[in-house]
């Protein structure tokens, strides 16, 4: 063997280089043989050719329309996405289609177009459904069903015929045309426009002042209702509130408010309050405009700064509340207001009143 190759080729090794062919020498060393060496590319090539066919058809679902009595129709595309040579054929199809061609043989990546004809001829208006069985023996994904809607319009209806109107007789036309002649009667002139009559009166209804709405001042007083008998006394508070407009009877407004009061002595205790609440207040009808009563309920958090005037020792009272109450909006700008305040969570007081007087920006 000359040049090393015969033990190459019995291995099966392929000697080479991307785009070039090599001349390697086989048999025997008095007369060699020379054989050409493919590149990579080509071998991928050979190796898809040489793969088994695949169908493929598009699109997979065909969905047409016509009018009743009018025929329709459709393309799919037959293709061998595979290698070899597919030969496909129409396996079925539904009575009202028919498909040309109906079989061919396609090579190595190939495609062939096929018409898809539709007749609606003895068909009712509405959907007709089927389907269309294209197979190709040994080939993977065969066979293929492709789903097909065909949609049947009934026309619309023509518009009716208009009929023809007879010709006015020859004596009547010959009047019209004396009475056209005649000269027309003098038109009298238009009577002049009346004068406009005033607008009536309008009676102005004098509306009440405005409900509670926006920014306020007020001042309340804390008395003890039950808890510790030592605590006694009425701790004054200062603060402000923002609340909506109560707006028509019977609509609710939301109140934030908070309020901060000094060190002041009640009782055994010197208490150094604080309190902040959200309020819904409801205003149940108009009894009377200048004082409109309603119903103010809310919760909040109530601080507490207490030293024991016996002691001097202090600490701080927190608990959330709950406060239930009504008060009465005067002249719509100053609100007096009574409640009561249950305070679970406190050291020393169950339950606080609180009597309030603000005015409204």
């Amino acid at each position: 063997m000359g040049c090393g190759a015969y033990l190459a080729r019995r291995s099966g090794l392929w000697l080479g280089v991307p785009a070039a062919m090599l001349l390697a020498c086989v048999g025997s060393a008095e007369e060699p043989e020379p054989f050409l060496v493919q590149s990579s590319a080509e071998l991928e090539l050979a190796r898809k050719k040489a793969a088994p066919p695949v169908l493929s058809v598009s699109p997979a679902r065909l969905q047409v329309t016509a009018d009743e009595g009018a025929p329709a129709s459709a393309r799919l595309v037959v293709e061998n996405s595979g290698g070899q040579t597919l030969a496909w054929r129409v396996l079925s199809a539904p009575r009202w289609a028919r498909v040309q061609p109906s079989n061919g043989a396609l090579g190595f990546q190939a495609r062939q177009t096929v018409t898809v004809s539709l007749s609606s001829e003895g068909l009712a208006p509405g959907v007709e459904e089927g389907a269309l069985v294209i197979e190709a023996p040994g080939a993977a994904g065969s066979p293929a069903s492709i789903p097909v809607a065909f949609e049947i319009l009934k026309p619309a209806p023509s518009a009716p015929e208009r009929a023809s109107v007879p010709a006015p007789p020859r004596e009547e036309t010959r009047e019209r045309a004396a009475r056209a002649r005649r000269p027309r009667e003098e038109k009298l002139p238009p009577l002049p426009p009346l004068p406009a009559l005033p607008p009536a009166p309008r009676e102005e209804v004098p509306e009440g002042p405005a409900g509670p709405g926006g920014f306020g001042v007020r001042l309340s007083g804390l008395f003890k209702v039950s808890g510790d008998v030592s605590y006694s006394g009425v701790a004054p508070m200062l603060g402000v509130s923002y609340a909506r407009d109560l707006g028509e009877s019977g609509a609710l407004a939301v109140e934030l408010a908070a309020e901060l009061g000094g060190a002041t002595t009640v009782g055994a205790y010197e208490s150094e309050p604080f309190a902040g609440s959200v309020s819904l207040l409801w205003r149940p009808g108009d009894a009377e405009r200048l004082a409109r009563p309603y119903v103010a309920a809310g919760g909040g958090t109530f601080v507490e700064r207490v030293t024991e005037s016996s002691s001097g020792s202090a600490y701080t009272n927190n608990s959330g509340f709950l406060s239930l109450g009504g008060g009465l909006l005067l002249g719509g700008r100053f609100d007096l207001r009574l409640t009561y305040e249950l305070l679970p969570g406190s050291r020393n007081i169950d339950g606080l009143g609180r009597l309030a007087f603000g005015y409204l920006f």
